[in-house]
């Protein structure tokens, strides 16, 4: 878990949004959204593992518990990400 630091998942997460800003008003979806985000940056190789104990990437696992941490709230569970504005 000492691999995984606040400021690389923080950016991980800008990363994200950069991809989702210029995505169509739709969204993308999230399957989509990691794969341009994985070929958009370097990953480290702990990034670039896999669980053992599931055979899930990892980077994906950090991804998406990161986005959900940021909401700050539960939401229901979708496979598209997309913005909205705050109004």
């Amino acid at each position: 878990m000492a691999e995984i630091t606040r400021k690389g998942t923080s950016e991980l997460v800008k990363g994200l949004f950069a991809i989702l800003l210029q995505a169509p008003p739709e969204g993308l979806r999230a399957g989509e959204a990691l794969e341009r985000l994985a070929a958009s940056i370097d990953l480290t190789p702990y990034e670039q593992g896999v669980y053992a104990s599931s055979g899930v990437k990892r980077f994906d696992k950090i991804v998406r518990f990161a986005t959900r941490l940021s909401a700050r709230r539960r939401l229901p569970l979708t496979p598209i990400y997309f913005l909205t504005s705050k109004e």
